[in-house]
């Protein structure tokens, strides 16, 4: 939703509505979240 939104407002020449971006840091550690999530569903099955 935000990738549209924020396309849409490019393609007016306006600034993003919700400016945000995903550096490698914060991949990371959602991907690390991610993984003991998943870890955890399989430990409980």
């Amino acid at each position: 939703m935000t990738f549209a939104v924020n396309s849409n407002s490019r393609c007016m020449g306006r600034p993003d509505l919700c400016p945000f971006i995903l550096t490698q840091a914060i991949i990371a550690k959602l991907g690390f979240i991610h993984d003991l999530v998943k870890k955890r569903r399989l430990a409980d099955a």
